[in-house]
């Protein structure tokens, strides 16, 4: 046979079966088979070249992508902006401001603020069922470890010794609003692997809706990072310090409390019956914007004469660190810390490159 008439794919092995007639050349040479359509050949045609070159291009952006992620980064995390901060806000950050700057009053050396809602009258539905289901599954785990049971009673316990949250009377419940719970969970430092941190959900939704929906976000103009870290190394004497606790030196007015309510066991007793709870101070993250509260640590710049002190609080903190370098630092340290204590702010976990910084901050500091 000269001729191919028919190609036949080889996924058509229906085409042979165990009783078709096969002829098999030597090894590396085709075979025939004799199959319902006729003779057909599988196999090699023809002899291999054993001089073939193949050359295979491959094309890596690899650089490329670098590239554009350290544009990405810079132009975040160390971005300058040429634009007044005041003028490029949105509706809604102006709306946040003003509502932060209206209600900002200092009762008993502490900050007082109300949340910035969306709406003076905030949509919130029913969000009792989602926090009790949430509590459930975390009483499961507290149940089979407790250690964990024993840390994480401490953390709430603390939260009500310190006055960061109160256990709400069964008969105030009912006169709430807005009220809102939220759920809560416990999340671990590398560095802190026995002290868990419990963190209040403002994502979880009910209805749809969360607590986040309804709060505005507010401004994002925190220090730059860039210009901290330049100041940081303007000067001989470097000092870095970290506000402690700094969100929650920070306290909600009391008519918003009952939008941080959640549910716990009192003293942390599994056995006994869920209880209502509100948080007194606010969160991290949208009920208080970072770059608020950073303003709040100069809040009181006309009590104090020294410039650089003034300069100090406003413009090198990075949220709650900061970083400085200075002359003479003593001076400034001390009033800056006299400064923040003004406002319930205190400067902890001192370090820097003069020993005398050190050694006039306390011990526990």
């Amino acid at each position: 046979m000269n001729t191919v008439s028919l190609l036949i794919g080889s996924n058509r092995r229906d085409l042979i079966d165990n009783n078709s007639e096969i002829r098999r050349g030597s090894k590396g040479q085709p075979y025939a088979v004799n199959t319902p359509l006729g003779w057909t050949v599988y196999g090699p045609m023809g002899e291999s070249s054993g001089n073939g070159v193949s050359i295979t291009f491959v094309e890596s952006n690899h650089e490329e992508m670098l590239s554009m992620q350290l544009d990405c980064l810079y132009n975040t995390e160390f971005r300058d902006s040429l634009v007044d901060v005041e003028q490029s806000l949105s509706v809604e950050d102006r709306r946040a401001k003003q509502i932060m700057e209206e209600s900002v009053v200092l009762v008993d050396g502490h900050y007082q603020i109300k949340l910035p809602f969306r709406h003076s009258s905030p949509c919130l539905p029913d969000s009792l069922p989602v926090a009790k289901k949430r509590l459930y599954l975390l009483k499961r785990k507290l149940e089979r470890d407790p250690e964990f049971h024993k840390q994480y009673s401490s953390v709430m316990n603390n939260y009500q010794a310190e006055r960061s949250s109160r256990r709400v009377p069964d008969e105030e419940v009912p006169t709430l609003n807005p009220i809102w719970y939220l759920p809560h969970h416990a999340v671990w430092h590398p560095r802190k692997p026995s002290e868990p941190r419990v963190v209040f959900d403002c994502t979880s939704k009910s209805a749809g809706v969360s607590l986040n929906d309804q709060l505005l976000q507010g401004p994002e103009n925190t220090s730059s990072l860039l210009g901290v870290i330049l100041g940081f190394r303007v000067n001989s004497i470097a000092v870095a310090a970290d506000v402690k606790r700094m969100f929650h030196q920070v306290f909600v007015s009391p008519e918003d409390r009952g939008a941080l309510c959640y549910l716990w066991f009192p003293d942390g007793g599994l056995s006994k019956d869920l209880k209502t709870y509100q948080m007194l101070v606010h969160l991290f993250g949208p009920p208080l914007p970072p770059a608020f509260v950073a303003t709040l640590l100069g809040k009181q710049p006309e009590t104090i004469d020294a410039a650089e002190t003034i300069d100090a609080a406003m413009q090198d903190f990075y949220v709650d660190d900061r970083l400085k370098s200075f002359k003479t630092a003593v001076e400034i340290t001390t009033q800056l810390q006299e400064l923040l204590t003004r406002g319930g702010f205190k400067l902890t976990k001192f370090m820097s490159s003069a020993r005398e910084i050190p050694q006039t901050t306390p011990p526990e500091d």
